[in-house]
């Protein structure tokens, strides 16, 4: 059974809350709108309770004091881009906030930098951020000098609902908890990559070289992994597809536990390892990814993805081939596909 996180599942529940504010915002802001807004305040910031930092509205700040960005946005979008600048001794990090209704000060966004770590959030909660408020979306620009985009160290975003777009960036890690929105990010590297979505449309490409994180409750991940293949990747599917595109001699076992639903492999498999060992093989003694899937769709239960007849070949393989990626996937209802690029 997949392994969501306690934030799936309040995510879920604010999803559920967002559609009933959304529902009654089109008959007018009543009585039960105003109440399920502030359910849905109350959910938001008890995941994310990082809203009284100590400045308000626009800022910017040195970027070589910056290692770490850290983002928690209620709704609207944020854009992270990466800008040309002259000198790295003068470049500096920006962000600012736009809104379609009159911003009061009182209701700017806050941010704070503590260490090397920036910190940005959507603002206050003193007023309903979705359905019954002029203030519901707020949109977030944060401009980061090129000198010093590709060596950050944690990006994270919180996201409730909105849309989220990356620019060129390098980082260690990505980290991306996504209520309902969408997120695209067309990014350098990032060394790990952790997705927690609970609903929404998910496109990432870059390098990921080491480690790829996906828990995925509803709705459609893909990645494109550009020229790497992570080393560990875990991917766990309730509801909704993951596709996943690797460089083409990528070669990584897979681990697969699942109670229905799909999993398909497009690369040629041999001796229990799937990339480019499989296509000098013979593809008929070997067994194909789809047939081994279907083995274990109507077998159920624990299995590995390589078939029993070669657990021992698969286990060799595990222990004498460091340069092995391996994937570990559990599908609940959906489907997983890995690809060539």
């Amino acid at each position: 059974m997949t392994r969501l996180t306690t934030s799936s599942y309040v995510k879920i529940l604010l999803v559920v809350l967002l559609c009933v504010v959304l529902c009654g915002g089109i008959v007018g802001c009543s009585r039960g709108c105003s109440m399920a807004t502030q359910h849905a305040n109350d959910i938001f910031w008890q995941a994310y309770d990082s809203y009284d930092l100590a400045q308000k509205g626009d800022g910017s700040v040195r970027a070589s004091d910056v290692k770490d960005l850290q983002i928690d946005w209620a709704a609207g979008s944020v854009v992270i881009e990466t800008r040309a600048d002259e000198t790295a001794d003068d470049a500096a990090i920006t962000f600012t906030e736009t809104n379609g209704a009159s911003l009061p000060e009182s209701q700017r966004m806050r941010w704070e930098l503590s260490g090397d770590v920036l910190q940005i959030s959507f603002g206050p909660r003193d007023y309903g951020f979705i359905g019954c408020s002029p203030l519901a979306r707020k949109n977030l620009v944060v401009s980061i000098p090129e000198s010093v985009a590709n060596d950050l160290g944690c990006i994270g975003i919180n996201g409730a609902s909105g849309s989220y777009e990356i620019g060129q960036i390098g980082c260690e890690l990505l980290d991306i908890n996504l209520a309902s929105g969408q997120v695209n990010a067309d990014i350098v590297r990032a060394d790990t990559l952790a997705l927690d979505v609970a609903s929404g449309n998910v496109d990432i490409a870059g390098n990921i070289a080491q480690q790829l994180d996906v828990e995925l409750a509803s709705g459609m991940i893909a990645l494109d992994c550009g020229e790497a293949c992570p080393r560990i990747a875990s991917i766990n599917v309730a509801s909704g597809n993951v596709d996943v595109a690797l460089p083409d001699e990528s070669a990584f076992t897979v681990d697969l536990e699942k109670m229905s639903g799909l999993f398909t492999c497009d690369f040629p498999q041999a001796q229990g390892v799937y990339g480019p060992a499989g296509r000098s093989s013979n593809a008929d003694s070997v067994g194909s990814a789809s047939s081994t899937d279907r083995a274990t769709e109507s077998a159920g239960g624990r299995s590995s993805a390589n078939g029993d007849a070669h657990s021992n070949a698969a286990a060799n393989a595990r222990r004498n081939a460091d340069a092995l990626g391996n994937f570990d996937i559990t599908i609940m209802s959906g489907q997983v596909t890995l690809r060539p690029r």
